[in-house]
């Protein structure tokens, strides 16, 4: 009987070499994070901890879409207010570059972002994330524009209202994506093993877990 099934790999040795890989490096990861985590636990702030004003030159709210950023800056040492509109990701670049330090970005808690955090970090800007529904709980005028929005989180930043949240460092997330990864992984070799066995059956071969085995295999191929 032939059968070739396979989960993005070729042969049955490259499955069994990449799944492996898979599950080592998610592993090596999680002790090494939970290592480091022992050495230095991650303090995550609390709703209640507002940064001070007045720790910043520029507070900067950022309505933050997949291929675009509407932003609201309010220049502390001058009183100055500007808005901007910036294309992902090479002009927002270009814009941040040119900001001066200290800078203050708040945004709403999203997808498709750790670009953008990565980008803060080198640049030794501080980035605030907050919870979206409190956001707009927040707002008097219930109308939603893109420019809107970006004021209504610079003024939360200026009046120390912005409902900061917890969010994981990016090596944490990075670990999670790798666990969710292999999660699936296991996953396919499992509805793979299912078929196998169900197409064995129906050529009358019952040997459950010993159709895994080198002579197993050897029958099923």
């Amino acid at each position: 009987m032939q059968a070739h099934v396979g989960l993005g790999f070729s042969t049955a040795s490259e499955r069994r070499a990449g799944g492996l890989s898979i599950i080592q490096a998610a592993h090596d990861s999680a002790l090494r994070l939970r290592s480091a985590s022992r050495r230095n636990p991650i303090q995550f702030p609390t709703n209640t901890e507002q940064p001070n004003r007045a720790d910043a030159n520029k507070i900067q709210g950022c309505d933050f879409h997949p291929g675009f950023q509407q932003v609201a800056i309010f220049d502390n040492r001058t009183g100055e207010m500007q808005e901007k509109r910036s294309q992902h990701c090479e002009e927002a670049e270009r814009f941040y570059r040119s900001l001066s330090r200290p800078v203050r970005v708040g945004m709403e808690a999203c997808g498709h972002y750790p670009w953008f955090e990565r980008l803060l970090e080198e640049l030794s800007f501080e980035l605030l994330m907050s919870d979206a529904a409190a956001v707009r709980a927040s707002a008097v005028r219930k109308q939603k524009t893109d420019r809107r929005d970006a004021e209504h989180l610079m003024q939360l930043l200026i009046q120390d209202r912005f409902p900061r949240i917890r969010v994981p460092s990016l090596e944490v997330r990075d670990v999670r994506q790798l666990l969710v990864y292999r999660h699936k992984q296991v996953q396919g070799r499992t509805r793979t093993k299912n078929q196998l066995q169900a197409m064995a059956l129906s050529h009358g071969v019952q040997k459950k877990w010993k159709l895994w085995t080198k002579a197993g295999r050897a029958e099923l191929e």
